[in-house]
């Protein structure tokens, strides 16, 4: 087999460009199918994530879920709008929330820690993703207490920070002499 150089593959990739992927903004199928088979494909891997037994199986089904979201939801807000989707992302965002706290008092400790890395890594991604949105949101559902609450949560978790004394305080009553 004949060697290829680097200008030969070049030009074998000009003549052979890739098909351009189609969105659902430039196919022909309308905005709401596309909207209800996101909806569908989530509440089916919710159902798997409540049907399983176990920890694993049920943070794979999760990590699916939140890898759906990241990818696909930014293109979902720009077809229907942020209005439509912003009690969704807060829900999203307290469910990352849950999770992080479930990790800090040990439920996932007897997981594969690769998994729960992989996991965590989406979590996180998720998280920022969907903090920016709640932290700038000031649309006309604002005020309703699913969006309230996460903004306070963002708000919490930010202002949390990292504790002022990592030894206890010490008390110095009776000790005046």
């Amino acid at each position: 087999m004949p060697v290829v150089t680097r200008s030969q593959s070049k030009n074998v990739v000009a003549a052979n460009p890739k098909p351009a992927t189609i969105s659902a903004r430039d196919s022909h199928i309308p905005s709401h199918m596309d909207k209800e088979l996101f909806i569908n494909q989530l509440a089916h891997l919710l159902f798997q994530c409540a049907s399983f037994k176990g920890k694993e199986d049920r943070m794979n089904v999760a990590l699916k879920i939140f890898e759906k979201v990241d990818r696909e939801l930014p293109d979902r807000i720009a077809v229907e709008g942020l209005d439509h989707w912003i009690q969704f992302i807060c829900v999203v965002y307290s469910k990352t929330t849950e999770f992080i706290f479930e990790r800090d008092i040990g439920i996932y400790k007897e997981i594969d820690q690769n998994i729960v890395d992989n996991f965590f890594r989406s979590i996180y991604k998720t998280r920022t993703f969907t903090s920016d949105i709640i932290k700038n949101y000031c649309g006309p559902r604002s005020c309703e207490s699913v969006i309230c609450r996460a903004k306070e949560e963002i708000t919490k978790s930010s202002s949390a920070g990292r504790p002022r004394r990592n030894i206890s305080r010490v008390n110095y009553a009776g000790m005046s002499r």
